[in-house]
């Protein structure tokens, strides 16, 4: 009777991982050859690929997934009278810009308003892809404890093109504040700043670290290239830290509890100064 019942046991243990290794299988196709013709359906293929990786990362000490992300960067090009969008720098199409009135392709000359768009608009779908800062993004390229490396993806290119003379565009920030994208009117810079899964905002203003003055604005040199980065950030020699917190519990005022220092962001810097940043490219 045991032997029938251990044999019994074995059969749905062998089932479970036939259904299991098969999960895997369909997901690896899912996330590697979904279609990818528009612009949309490359976000929503990336934004896929995010979530299963993360939801398939496992492991006793340190979890990583038999999936691979499936994200583009995506090519923003700025010129005196059109602004660019494309997921490659051979296929580009110009971006139908809001010019307060109305929408158009074109416009009479490249200003604060148009560059503040179109630059928000990529930091939303940054933020969008790698599952708005909820999950536990790159399993597979962990930087580790105490090392202080960065992971990165970059999810944006931006360049300025034939700008003369050169210009520097600001009102980021504000932009971003009195301006809604969603039905529900959200604007871009709640949506931004978004606690994340580690309950910081996922968009610090200032961009990373010493890229702004602390008066938290932002400008864009047309002479400069750019990159949209999102960035799971391990601080150095401190992989969790010690704190206090003020949740009261049964037979003490406060409890003692840890919590990671690890966090995830998104930001704009000089597409020169990504290394600073950067010290693994996520895969």
């Amino acid at each position: 009777m045991n032997i029938q019942n251990n044999k019994g046991q074995l059969s749905q243990v062998m089932i479970l991982i036939l259904i299991l290794v098969s999960a895997i299988v369909i997901l690896l196709v899912i996330t590697r050859y979904v279609t990818k013709s528009t612009m949309d359906e490359s976000v929503s293929a990336c934004r896929i690929s995010v979530m299963t990786q993360a939801a398939t990362a496992w492991g006793i000490i340190s979890k990583t997934s038999p999936l691979d992300i499936n994200c583009d960067k995506r090519y923003v090009n700025f010129y005196n009278t059109r602004a660019e969008l494309g997921l490659s720098l051979e296929n580009m199409n110009s971006i139908n810009v809001d010019l307060g009135d109305h929408k158009a392709k074109k416009f009479s000359e490249l200003n604060d308003f148009i560059v503040d768009q179109v630059v928000a608009e990529e930091l939303r779908v940054c933020k969008f892809e790698f599952g708005d800062g909820e999950i536990n993004i790159f399993p597979n390229d962990k930087s580790g404890i105490f090392t202080g490396k960065d992971v990165c993806f970059v999810c944006s290119e931006i360049n300025f093109k034939s700008i003369t003379p050169s210009k520097t565009f600001i009102g980021l920030i504000d932009y971003t504040k009195k301006t809604t994208f969603s039905d529900a009117g959200t604007s871009y810079f709640n949506y931004l700043t978004e606690p994340t899964l580690y309950n910081e905002s996922m968009w610090d203003q200032g961009a990373y670290i010493d890229e702004h003055p602390k008066d938290y604005t932002i400008s864009l040199d047309s002479s400069q290239s750019y990159s949209v980065v999102v960035r799971k950030h391990v601080p150095v020699a401190a992989g969790t830290k010690i704190i206090v917190s003020s949740i009261p519990i049964i037979g003490g005022p406060v409890s003692s509890m840890i919590t990671s220092t690890e966090s995830i962001d998104i930001g704009i810097v000089q597409t020169k100064n990504l290394n600073k940043y950067c010290n693994l490219q996520a895969s």
